[in-house]
């Protein structure tokens, strides 16, 4: 706030309260068996020709169960239906081959884990083997040398002042030790370089004698020590010796040690963490990296491959940090637990391994997997907040059925769609919604019967699952009209047929109950979704798909809209700003039609007062807020009433 010192005009700039901006609603997730991909690892899919560059094609194949890897065609379905993008989560009995790097020092832990980036048993053989390499030594044809510069003393000035011989070459910071034969040794710190023969300490030698005629050499590198000189090298320091670098310092020395580098000078480097040793300079002392190199050789493939991945560091601030290199043979990661012992050399142990423990997936395992229990693998998707539909094409288990409906809720973001078990009748069908209801708060769809599609292998036409189609179709009436328009009476594109075409009467004993139904219509052509039913059927509040999708999609946009608020003053200001922003939101829902009402006023409703929020309850942190809102429902019977009318008498009927 400006000062208001003299009369005038002052501008003060306000930030209003963030605009609501609506959530994705058509992003789906799609689990099952593949040809190749990632496992259990949610990969966002953008268009067909993506999925198969990850997950490859259809796989023609038929498992005990009678199913089929349904996801190929299915993840098709969706993209033709207009869904646009999606997640993609294999399940798979595969396994990558895998190799520890030990350390060198018992009891030799794994200190890196060579993984094959390609799965099954065919990976197994791989080589991998650990070469030891110092860039200093290979830049500079020998190592870095600690600087041991000394000067003759010609003169003391004063107790601060030195005067030398010959320039000695030190410069501000160096510690120093000042000797003359008679005399008490005196350790210093160079303050300052007036000229090449000449500098200043930083305090005055402590005891009395003229040291004129003595010496001065660099104190020895000690315990605490963090920033260390070299003889200036050939090349620029910073070159053979970047920031990360894990270093040897007195290389070839009983008391040798290694060190992080911290920082990179013109001549001089600094630890991360100070000598733990003392290092006397009578003697050279040699400073040597300490790098490792991979060379992995894959003859199992169909063509076979060698890599060398020179010059790597275990320094994870170095250039050549393992975890920034890639290999187009293998993944390089850290252990699940850290190495034990006294780890003095951190580069893995120098030797030759081969990977192994590789195996191939058994699809047919994995689906049974999938059917019996896919809690684990569902769990994946728990984090990705875009996520708002989700299937798994084909699994029409009571398990599976409970465990995607059990997801949905708990994320409270999301719907599932349900397949109906391939040629059950519609009694088993009616028996499968209800046993998928959950918490009867309609977070399920079951669709009734299975669409029929070309197979591109054999040419064949075939029974398929409709759930993923029928997201793609969710995504189709989304974008069209939005996510309050129940997605029904739509096509599914690449349905040729259905494998039962039901009558009104049959549909008669589906809808109450639960069951969405696809039909073919009267004329002919594509099968049409006709039911937009969720698997509720006590509480009516939730019975329809567009009702339970748009409570998520108005829940999940207003908490991520008001996000900002957290923490900030609860007082009267900020309900204003969040009535503002919440209303402001509702009412352009309403003008769109996601609400009814003939007026703003009677499609919703904000409060956020002192009812709701006493003192008390401000004192615990919290604030509420209500909010009620008039949704659309579908007009999913219309009754037309038809009379007979001669100007004055009328008959009718209906």
């Amino acid at each position: 706030m400006p000062s208001l010192l003299h009369p005038g005009v002052y501008i003060e700039e306000f930030t209003p309260a963030s605009p609501i901006e609506g959530v994705s609603t058509s992003v789906a997730a799609f689990v099952g068996v593949a040809r190749m991909g990632p496992i259990l690892t949610p990969t966002e899919v953008t268009n067909w020709e993506g999925f198969v560059a990850e997950f490859g094609d259809y796989v023609d194949e038929t498992f005990p169960t009678g199913d089929k890897p349904y996801l190929a065609a299915a993840v098709k379905g969706f993209f033709l239906n207009g869904g646009t993008t999606c997640y993609i989560v294999r399940a798979s009995t595969a396994q990558n081959a895998w190799v520890a790097l030990k350390t060198r020092n018992a009891p030799k832990d794994p200190l890196l884990i060579a993984r094959a980036r390609r799965q099954g048993a065919g990976a197994n053989g791989i080589s991998v083997t650990v070469s030891d390499r110092s860039v200093v030594v290979d830049e500079l044809a020998g190592s870095l040398q600690v600087a041991r510069p000394e000067g003759d003393i010609d003169a003391m000035v004063d107790r601060r002042r030195l005067t030398f011989v010959a320039a000695p070459g030190f410069a501000v910071g160096d510690a120093v030790i000042v000797s003359k034969t008679g005399l008490a040794n005196r350790p210093a710190v160079v303050d300052g370089t007036p000229d090449a023969k000449t500098i200043t300490l930083q305090q005055p030698l402590g005891a009395p004698g003229d040291y004129s005629g003595g010496k001065v050499r660099l104190a020895d590198p000690d315990v605490g020590t963090r920033s260390i000189r070299v003889a200036l090298p050939a090349k620029p320091l910073r070159q053979v010796l970047p920031a990360g670098s894990i270093v040897e310092i007195d290389v070839g020395a009983a008391n040798a040690e290694f060190g992080v580098v911290a920082a990179v000078g013109n001549d001089s480097f600094t630890l991360r963490d100070p000598l733990t040793k003392k290092h006397p300079v009578a003697n050279p002392i040699r400073v040597e990296s300490r790098e490792f190199d991979l060379h992995i050789v894959d003859a199992s493939g169909p063509a076979p491959v060698t890599e060398d991945l020179l010059g790597l560091s275990t320094g994870a601030g170095h250039p050549r940090w393992w975890g920034r290199i890639e290999s187009a043979v293998v993944t390089l990661e850290p252990p699940a637990l850290p190495p034990g012992g006294t780890i003095t050399d951190p580069r893995p142990e120098a030797a030759a391994s081969v990977l192994a423990n590789g195996a191939d997936d058994k699809r047919a395992d994995s689906w049974a997997g999938l059917l019996a229990d896919p809690t684990d693998v569902l769990a994946t998707l728990a984090p990705i907040d875009r996520v708002s539909i989700v299937a798994i094409p084909g699994a029409t288990t009571t398990a599976a059925h409970a465990a995607l409906v059990t997801h949905c809720e708990l994320a409270g973001d999301r719907v599932a769609i349900l397949d109906s078990t391939k040629g059950a009748n519609s009694a088993a069908v009616v028996a499968e919604a209800a046993a998928a209801t959950g918490g009867d708060r309609g977070f399920a769809a079951l669709y009734y019967p299975w669409i029929q599609i070309v197979n591109p292998d054999t040419k064949l036409l075939e029974a398929w699952p409709p759930s993923a189609h029928l997201a793609g179709v969710y995504a189709r009436s989304d974008a069209e009209d939005g996510v309050h328009k129940a997605p029904a009476n739509i096509s599914i594109r690449g349905a040729l047929g259905l494998t039962r075409r039901l009558t009104d009467a049959d549909q008669d004993g589906l809808n109450q109950f639960g069951v969405s139904a696809l039909r073919i219509p009267p004329n002919g052509g594509a099968p049409v979704v006709w039911g937009a039913r969720t698997t509720t059927t006590k509480d009516r509040n939730w019975q329809y798909v567009n009702i339970r999708r748009l409570f998520n999609y108005l829940e999940e946009s207003i908490s991520d809209g008001i996000r900002w608020a957290v923490f900030e003053p609860n007082d009267r200001g900020l309900w204003k700003k969040l009535d503002r922003s919440i209303s402001a939101f509702l009412r352009q829902e309403w003008r769109n039609g996601a609400l009814f009402g003939d007026k703003p006023e009677e499609a919703f409703y904000v409060r956020i007062d002192d009812a709701l929020n006493p003192a008390s309850t401000r004192a615990l942190g919290r604030l509420y807020i209500e909010i009620g809102v008039q949704p659309t429902y579908p007009a999913e019977f219309i009754v037309v009433r038809i009379g007979i009318w001669d100007g004055g008498a009328e008959a009718s009927e209906s």
